[in-house]
């Protein structure tokens, strides 16, 4: 079994994994909604929280893709039969194999912690998860700018599903960002919060689910009327400024101005469509406010899926008591905020593989030396991606490095000197030539008297020493000893 052998059959036995962030919009949704995108420019504040879309990827030995998922079923085409065709549940997977141009046959899992139509970005998420787990697989290296776009053109452009462009930039970033989107041109900029901000906040916050989801599709179709007719356009500019005050907000630790500028964009948000919001959404809103919540909204395009509160501290839980009041279907979700994007990792199948792929590795893979850190030493700073955590472990990397590059070249390890011992001087040289034609300087420049009396004394010292060693060397004290010339120079001064 050669190299390339061994490298695919480790391949086939690991796992690629991905998971991406869903998100809460908090000020600005439906501005990144085209055309008004496009014509006016989208401003968006929102914010990354702890629930998960996962993808994980298995190469297989056949030529088929089999996605297996709770929420989009379970399908299994042939890839080697041309493009896959862009319709039915698995169609996200399906395009992403499409623009890859994969013909290896691999096994797909997909998993999100919201169901569909829940309002926090579920299928951006996913298909950002997918680009991430099958760009691992396939060894792509894509900045978050590419993936976030890569992923939007596929899901909007070439699959047609429609909806804003915040979610896949929130889902790639993560934490909280103003976003703002003016035609393809979009700038992310993250809002720094301290932690105890953040505490605070999520000590005040409450995210509800309706109990019941939408299709986004119809909502965003009749908010692109309403702005069309020019109904909703005034409203769509005061969200904007609305999220850059929030986000100001925010960063300042204000969480009850937050919670009114919350309450205000909910109130021009009911005005983009008169499908945002129903008569259970209006009956659950009201209830929260009279139990003590500051302000609220429908995260999402609207019509169902959750809702986000904020609250004064000590009426939190009343706020969630008197929801599940109101509407017994509705459901209080823990969650926090995160402040990562999305993220992907290789993992071996079982611990009988792992055994297995060290032997591959050690018999037929090229050899990295010193890729992973031996033991938990002192940290080091400045250290390179791909390199050991310690500074132990870095120096031997380099070293390795070092080694491996000399042995490819061809060049001949350079081997010092051996060192001599008992250097008077700071900064004085190490291999026994060097050190003789450093202790003639100094020989010189005692001769010159420019050298302090003691530090000739030191040199006197240090020549007989070495006219010792020559002699020991060198069969006897002759006139060809160094250091007898050494200390003939030194008799004349």
């Amino acid at each position: 079994m050669g190299a390339g052998q061994a490298e695919g059959e480790l391949m086939r036995g690991m796992h690629f994994r991905a998971r991406a962030p869903l998100r809460i919009g908090l000020a600005g949704g439906g501005t990144d909604v085209d055309p008004y995108a496009t014509e006016k420019g989208g401003v968006v504040f929102n914010t990354t929280i702890n629930k998960f879309a996962y993808c994980t990827v298995v190469p297989t030995d056949d030529h088929a893709m089999s996605v297996h998922s709770s929420e989009y079923g379970d399908s299994r085409v042939d890839l080697g039969s041309g493009p896959l065709p862009l319709d039915g549940n698995t169609s996200l997977a399906n395009v992403v194999a499409n623009h890859f141009d994969i013909k290896d046959g691999f096994s797909m899992t997909l998993e999100s912690e919201a169901p569909p139509g829940s309002g926090l970005g579920g299928s951006s998420t996913v298909i950002v998860s997918i680009i991430s787990a099958v760009c691992k697989w396939l060894d792509k290296r894509m900045s978050g700018k590419d993936l976030a776009k890569l992923a939007y053109d596929l899901e909007r452009k070439e699959l047609g599903l429609k909806g804003g462009r915040q979610d896949q930039y929130a889902a790639v970033y993560g934490g909280f960002n103003i976003m703002r989107f003016k035609g393809d041109d979009v700038t992310i900029d993250s809002v720094p919060v301290a932690q105890d901000v953040v505490n605070e906040l999520q000590a005040r916050t409450l995210l509800c689910y309706t109990g019941k989801s939408r299709e986004s599709a119809d909502v965003i179709d009749s908010q692109v009327k309403a702005y069309e007719k020019g109904s909703n356009e005034k409203a769509l500019d005061a969200s904007k400024k609305i999220a850059l005050d929030m986000a100001k907000a925010v960063e300042k630790g204000d969480i009850t101005e937050a919670g009114e500028l919350l309450h205000t964009s909910w109130q021009y948000k009911k005005d983009f469509s008169s499908k945002i919001s129903n008569p259970m959404i209006d009956r659950m809103y009201k209830t929260a406010m009279d139990a003590g919540a500051i302000g609220g909204k429908v995260s999402g395009a609207g019509g169902g899926g959750f809702m986000f509160f904020i609250c004064d501290y000590d009426r939190k839980y009343n706020v969630a008591k008197a929801i599940r009041t109101a509407n017994e279907d509705a459901v209080v979700t823990d969650f926090m905020f995160e402040p990562r994007g999305v993220t992907s990792w290789r993992y071996p199948n079982d611990r009988s593989h792992i055994e297995r792929a060290l032997r591959i590795s050690r018999r037929h893979l090229p050899h990295r030396p010193f890729e992973r850190p031996r033991g938990r030493r002192r940290p080091h700073r400045g250290v390179q991606e791909g390199q050991p955590g310690d500074i132990h472990g870095q120096r031997r990397f380099v070293r390795g490095c070092a080694a491996h590059r000399r042995r490819v070249l061809g060049q001949v390890p350079h081997r010092p000197p051996r060192p001599s011992r008992g250097m008077p001087f700071q900064h004085s040289p190490r291999d026994g030539h060097r050190q003789r034609l450093f202790l003639r300087s100094r020989v010189q420049e005692a001769d010159r008297g420019i050298l302090p009396r003691g530090r000739r004394r030191r040199v006197l010292f240090h020549v007989r020493e070495l006219q010792e060693r020559g002699a020991g060397r060198r069969g006897g004290e002759g006139p060809r000893s160094q250091g007898h010339l050494f200390h003939r120079r030194l008799r004349k001064a």
